[in-house]
């Protein structure tokens, strides 16, 4: 991504220039705009802050530039409605983030700006833009530029020649179009003192910071991990400077005692992609962080993510003192040739000891999966399910069991597999639309895959469904907790769907051309049918005491507690309801 307080010094005013590339002299209101364009998921947008974009702008503000950062994920607005926003909000330049599953949303913004007549200069950073550069600049002459590597210095530098008129094309960090080709320029090297940076600006989301009491803080950059199919380690290593980078315990309550104070933050997402980082300096660096927080009272809880190995029961137990709740990890999976594969530099049993400690310290968790690869076979992919399901499906994200390993360009296994003659073309599509597409060598995964993307999507479209009609704002907590069981049993079901297409694979070595999954996902759409039905009668307001069959689970409404309430009070006002406990079940 696009990667700091802002100032308080007033930016002079501008308005828009006549010419791409080209603004000296004319006058903006902003000097950049960042933009994050929706990505592509079910359900709403995760309500997360944009870190990177946060880091630019207060950055852009600290070097006196006027900055605006426009979210369109976070507040889920459509192309159509953010190139308005755009066209009302003039700049020397507007800078995209780009993620693999927002290319075509980005390009809609983009072709809608110039089709009005935009001529500002349009940037995109982050880590797609930067190892797609030349691709994504020979396929689109509406973008000018991209940012490479870590954005704050070159976009500090590229708003400051547009301003001046200075020649921007031979800058650091750059890759951009000359003489009829695309080159790229040598990165600058990476920020060496993160404490230097501003804090990020949070402008566009503190409305809903203060409400639901939740900031994400970034307390590091990169990983001392070297996973092949990782871009993190290849990103940072585009410039000079150490793979992982941590600012002081000291700076990071600083800012967490901030949110606190002026905010009424009570939680923190930490965004690191590995918090406790390399080695003992890594490990004193959280007990630090710990100590601070207790120090300083400021009564949070926190979650972050790290490695299996960084796990240490003595860290862990004191930062519960401080307020950890949660630790999510990356195991990968549970095959050794797979972890090889990855080059995860752990071992099956590292990820289970792992595992059982987090559960042991009672710690939330997610564990992170890419239970398939090219090389996998049905068999393993069985293994996989299998630890996942004695795990605890409620563990994983409910994406991991149909999950498959996702090639990014620049990513080590990039290059292996392209050595290997396993990585393919799209049909019509540019190779930056989307990840890289590869074959399976064993001949049922491709067919595997299939079934089991056709599974998720199917679970994906019912559960959005379900919780549109029960889990909104107007719902009440009951109705919203069956919400939550029904999903989870939907997850089930198709969990269970995909599992039997595994073990037929494993047990035939062939593709499994018959399962029936038609007949089975109808089931499934009758049972989920049948809430809708009694929810548009009214059942679910009126608390009427319902039994759901979903898949192999039973889901009830309302919880036991609340049943026996319901009748409790409808007996003493002479109301004819069942008597608590009684069960009115709803059959596919």
């Amino acid at each position: 991504m696009f990667h700091g307080l802002v100032s308080t010094a007033k930016p002079k005013t501008r308005e828009c220039g006549p010419l791409r590339g080209s603004t000296a002299g004319a006058r903006f209101l902003h000097d950049v705009i960042l933009v994050n364009a929706r990505c592509r998921k079910f359900g709403k947008p995760g309500k997360i802050e944009h870190l990177g974009l946060g880091y630019l702008s207060s950055t852009l503000c600290a070097a006196g530039r006027r900055a605006e950062i426009v979210d369109a994920h976070f507040h889920d607005l459509p192309s159509e409605a953010v190139v308005e926003r755009l066209e009302a909000l003039p700049s020397r330049v507007a800078g995209f983030s780009l993620f693999v599953n927002n290319v075509e949303e980005t390009r809609r913004i983009v072709r809608g700006l110039r089709a009005g007549g935009d001529r500002r200069h349009i940037t995109l950073g982050g880590h797609h833009a930067t190892f797609n550069s030349r691709e994504i600049l020979e396929a689109w002459p509406e973008v000018d530029s991209i940012v490479l590597g870590e954005g704050e210095q070159p976009l500090v530098a590229l708003a400051r020649c547009l301003a001046s008129g200075e020649d921007w094309t031979r800058l650091p960090g750059l890759c951009v179009r000359g003489r009829g080709q695309v080159s790229s320029n040598p990165c600058p090297p990476l920020v060496s003192d993160l404490d230097a940076l501003p804090f990020p600006d949070r402008r566009p989301y503190l409305e809903h910071m203060r409400e639901e009491g939740t900031a994400t803080i970034l307390s590091s950059r990169g990983c001392y991990g070297a996973c092949s199919f990782c871009s993190i380690r290849a990103f940072h290593r585009l410039s000079p400077g150490p793979a992982w980078r941590a600012r002081r315990a000291s700076g990071v309550a600083d800012e967490i005692e901030e949110l606190v104070r002026r905010h009424g933050v009570r939680h923190i997402e930490f965004a690191d992609d590995n918090l406790i980082g390399y080695g003992r300096a890594g490990r004193e660096r959280a007990w630090e962080l710990g100590r601070e927080i207790l120090r300083r009272k400021l009564a949070i809880t926190f979650f972050f993510i790290c490695r299996a190995n960084d796990l240490n029961p003595d860290l862990l137990r004191f930062l519960q003192e401080a307020g950890l709740r949660g630790v999510d990890i990356g195991v990968e999976s549970w095959v050794p040739s797979h972890l090889r594969l990855y080059r995860k530099g752990l071992h099956v049993d590292q990820n289970r000891r792992g595992v059982a400690l987090l559960k042991e310290l009672k710690l939330a968790n997610r564990f992170y999966l890419i239970p398939s690869n090219p090389y996998a076979t049905p068999a393993e992919l069985l293994t996989n399910l299998e630890e996942l399901e004695r795990v605890g499906l409620g563990h994983f994200p409910e994406s991991a069991a149909f999950n498959r390993l996702t090639v990014f360009k620049g990513s080590p296994i990039e290059s292996q597999l392209r050595k290997a003659g396993l990585l393919t073309t799209r049909r019509g599509r540019a190779s930056f639309e989307g990840p890289l597409p590869y074959r399976f060598v064993h001949p049922a995964m491709a067919e595997v895959h299939r079934q089991g993307e056709r599974l998720y999507l199917a679970q994906a479209r019912l559960v959005e469904r379900l919780r549109a009609r029960l889990a909104g704002p107007n719902r009440n907590t009951c109705e919203r907790q069956f919400a939550d069981a029904a999903s989870q049993a939907v997850y089930r079901a198709a969990f269970d769907l995909f599992k039997a297409v595994v073990q037929r694979a494993a047990q035939a070595e062939r593709a499994p051309a018959v399962l029936g999954l038609a007949p089975r996902l109808a089931r499934l759409r009758r049972q989920l049918a049948r809430i809708h039905a009694r929810e548009r009668r009214g059942d679910f307001a009126r608390f009427a005491t319902m039994t759901f069959r979903i898949g192999r689970s039973a889901v009830r409404y309302p919880p036991n507690p609340v049943r026996r309430l319901v009748a409790e009070a409808s007996q003493a006002m002479g109301i004819g309801a069942a008597p608590a406990g009684a069960r009115d079940v709803v059959e596919a």
